[in-house]
């Protein structure tokens, strides 16, 4: 007979029964029995397939939510180019109708101001898809695990 020295070497530890933060999340606590005709490792097996099926979904979730945030810029950066192509051609149109109409009677002032007003309309929806770019990237930080909510 070996003494039990020999395998194993007891220290005297000094550490929580249980962690209550992980990460600074507050952690869960899991307890529980195994139902009358099961064995506790079939219960361990149990909460084992159910919290892998639930870090499964969560998995999904991220991916998602990643997804999302990835179309919603690039569809934002998209529109941002066709949006400049149009202030740039009604530029052009506002001074050709400004010219045309000092130079002129071939254009009127009212559609002067109708070529400005299609300019500003045009400005106005470079600024709000200038605005959902700038959201889908603070979405697309979201998503991988940046800052908090």
């Amino acid at each position: 007979m070996a003494p039990l020295s020999q395998f194993v070497r007891l220290t005297k530890s000094y550490v929580p029964e249980s962690v209550s933060r992980f990460n600074l999340y507050s952690s869960m606590a899991v307890n529980g029995e195994a139902a009358d005709g099961y064995s506790s490792g079939e219960a361990n097996e149990a909460v084992a397939a159910q919290a892998l099926v639930t870090f499964s979904q969560s998995l999904l979730k991220a991916g998602a939510e990643v997804n999302d945030a990835l179309t919603q810029w690039q569809t934002a950066r998209g529109r941002l180019t066709i949006d400049r192509e149009q202030i740039g051609e009604l530029n052009t149109s506002v001074v050709t109708t400004s010219q045309l109409m000092q130079n002129s009677d071939a254009a009127t002032y009212l559609e002067v101001l109708t070529a400005q007003q299609a300019l500003l309309q045009a400005e106005l929806t470079e600024v709000q898809d200038r605005f959902d770019e700038i959201q889908g990237v603070m979405n697309l930080y979201h998503a991988l695990g940046g800052g908090s909510r």
